[in-house]
């Protein structure tokens, strides 16, 4: 199993610099990541503010969904002047789903 955790680089800075941008940049962001996670075939099982935490049975498929994420964002013509940028980890390896999160072998959430 691989997760995969997205989020937007300097998220609070971008929100403090402009609020009425940082909406709409939110909204595009999190239908692009949406979009790409679930066209490598992964599931979003959680979100927090901007951050994205996913799950693939797949660790090809996560990688490919990271990629293709960066190209969308890249590619996207954002409403603002504001630098977007979204970072990325991925943890790849033995866990569970319980309670709609993932734990690892030591018994912590991974996400």
């Amino acid at each position: 199993m691989t997760l995969l955790f997205t989020d937007l680089e300097g998220g609070v800075q971008l929100w403090e610099a402009d609020r009425d941008a940082m909406a709409a940049v939110s909204a595009r962001h999190d239908r692009i990541v949406r979009e790409q996670i679930e066209a490598s075939g992964g599931h979003v099982f959680k979100t927090l503010g901007e951050a994205h935490r996913a799950v693939f049975a797949d660790p090809v498929a996560a990688l490919s969904s990271a990629v293709a994420i960066q190209r969308a964002a890249r590619a996207e013509p954002w409403v603002s002047s504001l630098p977007i940028g979204v970072c990325m980890a991925m943890h790849s390896g033995a866990c569970a789903e319980r309670d709609g999160d993932y734990v690892g072998n030591g018994g912590g959430g991974v996400s």
